[in-house]
């Protein structure tokens, strides 16, 4: 173990190599100003601090093996290292000076050693390392213009980043930032690499699996087209309406979905699913293992593609079904229609219930409602013919949580003091009410304006149920129709998501066009009209025929 100084990097001229086996760079903005906020608090304390009383501001340890001379590869601390590189950079070009003199020569295995020389360029959408890399260049700036420093300020710290060593009697006496330098051998790199990582739990499952399949390939160009590979599926899973209809939650790393259907893991421990592939793949080449991994990957890609099986899988991971049951039925179906009509009849089962027990359903049995509301979406969309793009976002309904409301409120739960909040979201719409009303009596008129669902039991009913955002704040949740419908109809007209069957519930699509003499009011007969369209579009699909038909 040594010390190795920002600066002496800098005047030695060293080269570092970054293997494929290592994470792509992923400093997101807070890490960057943390790491600027470090550097600043220690400039501020040397700044005027003889080298005699000196002190040193110490990195985090830099693992690396010699490739030859002034060449190194990085075991650990690429991330640092690299954020360090892209700090010079953007001050290079804040302080405008001359290219390169203040920086040392980096390279990531995958590519990147020009797009980081001339990093002030636009970076490719498509490559996430770039992506990131470029985020944390701007953040260099963005740090400066929130600290308020001026040009000579910037100088200073870049001076105090870039100062070299002053050994005396070995030590080094200067006032610098330095890295805990280790140097191993090159037969120890790759275990030290996973000793390192799992210790200090950096690395996810996928970035430990990635590191070694990379080290079972030694072809420089087989590695290369891996790696390529490797983003290309990553980049795909970071598409939010792609993995929202994959999963109902979110993962650290989005690779490892495919992980769990290739080990058919769904629950496990920290490390177990890299354990559980270490153990199953320990003896097969790069090329018989990524093979295993395409077709997973692109059997998911045709699902995604295909409207049909879009939204029978994406509903029935929102209700809870695991991705890899659905493998298993794929497995052990002849064909495509045989598969659907599987995935049809899994629905079915985890419904659980006759066309005419619908009308029945109450806000006491909310899994049933949410269920029963949220096919009648996806089949409203399956059954469209209109536009065959349009898909019901999975990702988006999951996400902001869409649950189970009531359409008329429970007005005898609303307390006084959250009814002064109604009214004035009542009195946004330029009502003709009178709000100087007391609080029992206005309540009760304005229950009568706009709804005739009166007791529990009718407000409790799936004819007063709808979908709407848990988010929602408890006076639009609690407010009345007329309020509901103008927040939809906002969110609509914003391009916000809306569920199809909330927006034309809201919008009066199921009512009677000729006794509806109000789109302000919410009749028993909407909600029967309502309920109607839901038995009727889930009808079709409960009762076809064992093809599915």
């Amino acid at each position: 173990m040594d010390f190795m100084p920002v600066g002496d990097i800098i005047n030695e001229k060293i080269f570092f190599f970054i293997p494929y086996y290592q994470r792509g760079y992923k400093w997101e903005e807070h890490q960057v100003k943390a790491m600027l906020d470090d550097f600043w608090n220690f400039c501020e304390k040397v700044e005027y601090e003889k080298d005699e009383n000196y002190k040193y501001y110490s990195l985090q340890p830099l693992v690396v093996v010699k490739m030859d001379e002034k060449r190194y590869k990085v075991v650990d601390g690429q991330q640092r290292l690299t954020t360090i590189y892209i700090i010079l950079k953007a001050f290079q070009n804040y302080l405008e000076e001359e290219k390169d003199k203040y920086t040392f020569e980096i390279d990531y295995e995958r590519g990147s050693k020009e797009f980081l020389k001339n990093i002030e360029k636009e970076a490719d959408e498509f490559n996430l390392d770039y992506c990131y890399m470029k985020n944390a260049y701007n953040t260099v700036f963005e740090w400066i213009e929130e600290k308020g420093l001026q040009e000579q300020d910037v100088l200073d710290l870049r001076n105090v980043i870039v100062r070299n060593s002053r050994k005396i009697n070995g030590v080094d006496r200067k006032n610098n930032i330095r890295f805990i330098w280790y140097e191993i051998d090159e037969k120890d790199e790759f275990d030290v690499f996973i000793r390192l990582n799992i210790g200090r739990i950096p690395l996810t499952n996928t970035e430990l699996i990635k590191s070694f399949l990379v080290q079972k390939e030694s072809s420089l160009q087989k590695r290369f087209e891996f790696s390529k590979e490797w983003d290309e599926v990553e980049y795909t899973l970071e598409n939010d309406e792609f993995f929202g209809f994959l999963s109902a939650k979110d993962f650290s790393t989005r690779m490892e979905v495919v992980f769990q259907i290739l080990l058919n893991k769904t629950e496990y421990k920290e490390y177990e699913l890299y354990e559980a592939f270490i153990k199953k793949y320990k003896d097969f080449s790069l090329e018989e293992i990524w093979d295993e991994v395409r077709k997973v990957f692109y059997l998911l890609k045709f699902w995604y593609e295909d409207r049909e099986f879009y939204h029978l899988i994406g509903y029935l991971i929102s209700v809870g079904v695991n991705i890899n049951e659905i493998f298993v039925l794929y497995s052990e179906s002849e064909n495509k229609k045989d598969f659907k009509n599987k995935l049809k009849e899994l629905i079915k089962r985890n419904l659980n219930i006759k066309v005419e027990e619908i009308e029945t359903l109450s806000y006491l049995e909310k899994e049933k409602v949410h269920k029963v509301l949220l096919l009648f979406n996806v089949l409203s969309l399956i059954n469209s013919t209109k536009d065959v793009y349009v898909k019901f976002s999975f990702d988006k309904f999951n996400r902001e949580k869409w649950s189970i409301e009531h359409i008329t409120p429970q007005t005898d739960k609303i307390k006084e003091q959250d009814f002064n909040k109604i009214k004035e979201e009542l009195k946004k719409l330029n009502l003709n009410l009178n709000f100087d009303l007391e609080f029992d009596e206005f309540r009760k008129n304005i229950e009568k304006e706009f709804s005739d669902f009166t007791d529990t039991e009718e407000k409790h009913n799936i004819q007063n149920l709808t979908l709407l955002p848990r988010s929602l704040n408890s006076s639009l949740k609690n407010n009345f129709f007329p309020v509901k419908r103008n927040y939809i109809v906002q969110k609509d007209k914003d391009g916000e998501f809306v569920p199809i069957a909330t927006k034309n519930l809201f919008l009066k699509y199921y009512s009677d066009a000729v006794k509806n003499d109000s789109l302000l009011k919410w009749s028993k007969d909407d909600g029967k009209r309502y309920v109607e369209a839901i038995k009727n579009t889930l009808g079709k699909f409960l009762e076809g025929d064992e093809n599915g038909n």
